[in-house]
C-alpha cells in the first residue's frame, strides 16, 4: 500500500516550524520514529556491567564466610541458617540472631537483579541495527 506523500511532508513541516532544538528534533522523531537515531553508549554500558560484576565478585564469598561464623557461634538458632531460610530471615529481629547474614542475602539479591537487568538490556541494545543511511542524511540537513 502506497501512502500519499503530501500528509507526510505536511507533518514534517509542522514539526519543524513549531519548535526549536531538542523539542524540534523530538517532534520529528515522534511523527517519524524511523528518524529516532540515538546513541547506545556502549562503553558506558560495558563499564557499568564491569562494575556490577566487580561488586558481585566481592559479595560472592561473603555468604560462606558468614555461614562459618554462624556455625561456630555456639548459638543453635544460628546453626540452622544454612538449612532453614525462614530462621535466617527471622534472624534480623532475634536477640542472638545474625542480622548481617540476612542483610547480605538481600544485598546479593538486589545486586544480582540490577546486574541481570543491565545485562539483559545491553544484550537487547546490542541487537539494534545501525540507522538507515537516508534517515541519517535527512537528519544531518
Amino acid at each position: 500500500m502506497f501512502m500519499d506523500r503530501k500528509p507526510a511532508v505536511w507533518a514534517i513541516k509542522k514539526c519543524l516550524s513549531h519548535a526549536a532544538g531538542y523539542a524540534r528534533l523530538a517532534s520529528l522523531m515522534g511523527v517519524h520514529p524511523e528518524t529516532a537515531i540515538l546513541r547506545r553508549f556502549g562503553s558506558l554500558n560495558a563499564l557499568n556491567l564491569l562494575y556490577l560484576q566487580a561488586e558481585l565478585t566481592d559479595l560472592e564469598n561473603a555468604p560462606q564466610k558468614e555461614a562459618k561464623t554462624d556455625a561456630g557461634s555456639g548459638h543453635f538458632d544460628r546453626t540452622l541458617y544454612s538449612r532453614d531460610w525462614q530462621s535466617l530471615a527471622e534472624s534480623a529481629t532475634k536477640q542472638n540472631g545474625s542480622p548481617r547474614r540476612w542483610e547480605l542475602v538481600l544485598q546479593v539479591r538486589e545486586k544480582l537483579n540490577e546486574y541481570n537487568q543491565a545485562l539483559h538490556l545491553q544484550h537487547k541494545i546490542a541487537k539494534i541495527g545501525p540507522p538507515n543511511r537516508q534517515d541519517f542524511e535527512f537528519l544531518q540537513r
